[in-house]
């Protein structure tokens, strides 16, 4: 059962990245409005504190945001990260979301992959195709077309799913509500039982499942921590390259001819800031400067990070698909292969803090040399 919901995961996770060699648009500020009346009529890749999204998307949206909002209708797929995300329009391809609070309201005409702390479909959502969740408590109150999947926290489904559902629940609850449907079978791993309602209705076999012992369960969501960790680098990934694609070129090249001075830079930068923060909380008045610095530094090593995973994979298609490989261009490909070999890697006990403090001190070392050689 598990090893079929890391396939589902990858094949959900594949199909769903946009190509970049498709025209596309890019927006960038704190605040990001596509009024009512406008149409972004290809791909629009946006970053900021708060989007809002309420004109027509003909193409993919991919967005990072702390507050985002969907209101318009989007003719492809729906793949952003966020603190919340709010999803009012109607999508005509996926939704691939990464935030702390997600819901959907409107209707979804494929399928649908959430990682988050709460995740509710909404009373009025249509989701045409499968679901598949990770993360804490999800709440269904519309309906599902296609199967119900995941690992989540805990669950409450009062709507209609018309297919399965295959559930692993590592802690809280799981309460089917009286209105809820169920069409085809349950399927679920939890240390309790489900409270299933007297009216509900459950058309196929009902299979419960108990974790065998602690370890089992937390191998099981160590694998989903994992997964969503690869999912939302994957979104950063996309945005990066879909603003500095350019720059990225350069900073693979910089890396490859300079790695050693690369790790140097990095490991001094991470060496020298805490002494740069210290002596500004001992003045005082520089204590705004010393958070304003941490915050940028702690983004900085986040996408230095998956910017070293751009890097491998590139390395990586260059010597064995030798055919896809463009020295002037970063594809897709690239990205997803180097990300995926970066976060398995950082994955393994010990030796993955090592690997992850290389390519941190990597990816700053990188950039500074580039900021450097531009002046």
């Amino acid at each position: 059962m598990f090893r079929n919901k890391i396939l589902v995961f990858f094949c959900f996770l594949f199909l769903s990245i946009p190509f970049l060699t498709q025209a596309y648009a890019v927006r960038s500020g704190d605040s990001i409005n596509l009024a009512s009346n406008e149409v972004a009529e290809d791909n629009l890749y946006a970053a900021g504190v708060n989007v809002v999204i309420d004109g027509n998307v003909q193409g993919d949206l991919v967005v990072i945001g702390k507050l985002i909002n969907v209101n318009g209708n989007i003719s492809g797929d729906i793949i952003c990260a966020g603190d919340n995300i709010t999803i009012n329009g109607n999508v005509e391809g996926s939704v691939r979301c990464a935030g702390d609070n997600i819901m959907i309201n409107g209707h979804v005409e494929r399928n649908v992959m959430l990682f988050s702390a709460l995740s509710v479909v909404g009373p009025k959502a249509l989701l045409a195709g499968d679901m598949l969740v990770y993360g804490g408590q999800i709440n269904i109150q519309g309906q599902i077309n296609g199967d119900l999947h995941g690992g989540v926290g805990g669950v409450i489904i009062s709507g209609k799913i018309d297919k399965n559902v295959d559930l692993d629940i590592f802690e809280g609850k799981f309460e089917i509500m009286n209105q809820a449907e169920i069409m085809g079978n349950l399927d679920y791993h939890s240390e309790v039982e489900a409270n299933i309602g007297a009216q509900s209705m459950i058309q196929g076999d009902i299979n419960y499942t108990v974790w065998e012992t602690e370890d089992d369960k937390g191998f099981h969501y160590n694998w989903f921590w994992v997964l969503y960790c690869i999912f939302a680098s994957l979104i950063v990934g996309l945005v990066v390259l879909g603003i500095w694609k350019k720059q990225i070129v350069e900073f693979s090249k910089i890396l490859r001819a300079q790695t050693l001075e690369a790790v140097l830079w990095g490991f001094g930068l991470l060496i020298v800031f805490p002494v740069i923060f210290f002596l500004l909380l001992i003045s005082m008045i520089g204590i705004p400067l010393a958070l304003i610095l941490t915050g940028v530094l702690l983004i900085l090593i986040y996408i230095s990070s998956i910017l070293t995973g751009i890097w491998i994979g590139r390395e990586a298609v260059k010597r064995f698909l030798p055919d896809r490989y463009n020295k002037r261009h970063i594809s897709i490909l690239e990205m997803v292969i180097g990300i995926v070999i970066l976060k398995f890697l950082i994955s393994i006990p010990i030796l993955g803090c090592i690997i992850w403090a290389v390519a941190v001190c990597l990816g700053l070392g990188s950039l500074v040399i580039m900021v450097r050689e531009r002046r």
